[in-house]
């Protein structure tokens, strides 16, 4: 266990391959809090998202995840409860609303593109991670002052740094000792989050506006108590920020390193489509889906007993070489007038449980690559790709990809703010 422990925590991509190519598409890891089957099968992956809600749980994931998002957060309810607040959460984005956040998204690009230098090479990632925080901290609190965004961006991105650290995601690492620890400094941000939001709930409580508003934090705020609050906002702006933050770093990335597909996204909006539809195939952000057995259960032909985390592998599923020949390549073209098939890409999960903001995520995406690509002539810094590495669950570019930035394009038409289209028997052991 201490080494397949060690493999998956610090080469997962490496070590989950090889699992594959000595056992199949079907093989379990044992690792510190439970055993995990891993699942590249389509026909297995298509079981397990066909699973009912008292087929397994997501409450075992609460010893690693509860710090992060709180123990009432959606991602760690089951049942009725997580029926319920998914459909209050879903209500943020209606149609009505997405015009207006794909125009925050435009803004907030521009005004972050307006900081890169020119000339020298610079890291991508945090710039994307500061695009995608201030969208998300408008869907969550409809912040659209420029002050208080600023506040919230000040308490939370230290918090979020802290969040990323495997020192902080080992639950035997967890000791405050008077706040020194990675730990220590992790709690004592969480609190000044939590501080700073009971403002906003009060401020919100007042407004005589509020059931106007579309905000998550408004809409949800007539429906939970202060604790459950908490948790669901800080979920939506973990899960909601950085996953898409890194998508786009990587997009960028696979973009500069090839010409011809750079030149294509630029002018035709279902290349890019494709684009982002690739680059989360290639580069998934989170390498696999678990649903931990309610009950004795047998997927595939395979026994999985109760406790058991039955693990779709978004890595494996979407590197399977029948349904993506040269897998390892990057071609848009696969998904041109092709649908993709949920049992062979999964990026946002499947089920019941399916990522909520998917299209959302898929048209931020969309939208800070046709700005960028629009506005600002960008090289890489490096001939090479960047390598993949391990920051708490996600994976991210271990460099941040560096390129550098010429100067602005030819002004042309303003970057298009339609509305996105697409918002529409016992395995083997490793």
């Amino acid at each position: 266990m201490p080494i397949q422990t060690l493999l998956y925590g610090l080469r997962p991509i490496e070590f989950l391959s090889w699992c594959q190519r000595r056992y199949g598409n079907v093989f379990t890891v044992r690792l510190p809090l439970g055993s995990m089957t891993f699942l590249a099968d389509p026909a297995a992956i298509r079981e397990v998202f066909a699973l009912h809600a008292d087929d397994f749980q997501a409450s075992s994931a609460a010893p690693l995840l509860e710090p992060f998002v709180g123990k009432r957060s959606l991602l760690l309810l089951d049942g009725e409860q997580h029926r319920q607040e998914r459909k209050l959460i879903v209500q943020s984005f209606h149609g009505d609303s997405m015009a207006e956040y794909e125009k925050a998204m435009i803004e907030a690009t521009r005004r972050d593109m307006a900081t890169w230098p020119v000339g020298p090479p610079f890291a991508l990632h945090p710039h994307t991670r500061a695009i995608t925080l201030d969208v998300i901290l408008r869907l969550v609190f409809g912040a659209d002052d420029q002050e208080r965004l600023a506040e919230l961006k000040d308490v939370l991105r230290p918090w979020l740094v802290q969040a990323g650290s495997l020192l902080v995601l080992a639950p035997f690492l967890r000791h405050e000792l008077g706040g020194r620890t990675p730990w220590g400094r992790f709690v004592r941000q969480r609190r000044a989050f939590d501080a700073l939001v009971d403002v906003h709930i009060r401020e919100r409580r007042a407004d005589p506006d509020l059931g106007s508003r579309t905000d998550v934090l408004s809409l949800l705020l007539p429906h939970l108590d202060d604790a459950s609050l908490h948790d669901e906002l800080l979920t939506m702006l973990a899960a909601g920020h950085d996953t898409s933050a890194t998508t786009l770093a990587w997009a960028f990335d696979l973009l500069l390193h090839h010409p011809e597909a750079l030149d294509q996204a630029r002018g035709d909006d279902g290349y890019l489509d494709a684009v982002v539809k690739e680059t989360l195939r290639l580069r998934p952000v989170i390498l696999e889906v678990g649903r931990t057995m309610t009950h004795d259960t047998v997927i595939a032909g395979v026994a999985m007993p109760a406790g058991f985390a039955a693990s779709p592998s978004i890595l494996l599923a979407q590197r399977d070489p029948f349904v993506y020949p040269d897998p390892l390549a990057f071609k848009p073209e696969r998904f041109i007038d092709r649908p993709a098939d949920p049992s062979t890409w999964l990026p946002f999960g499947g089920g019941i449980r399916r990522c909520i903001g998917a299209a959302f995520a898929t048209m931020e995406i969309k939208t800070v690559l046709r700005t960028v690509l629009s506005e600002v002539e960008l090289e890489p810094a490096s001939p090479k790709l960047e390598r993949a590495k391990r920051r708490a669950v996600t994976m991210i570019p271990a460099r941040g990809v560096r390129v550098t930035a010429g100067q602005s394009r030819p002004s042309g038409p303003p970057a298009d703010t339609r509305t996105d289209s697409s918002f529409r028997q016992t395995a083997p052991s490793c």
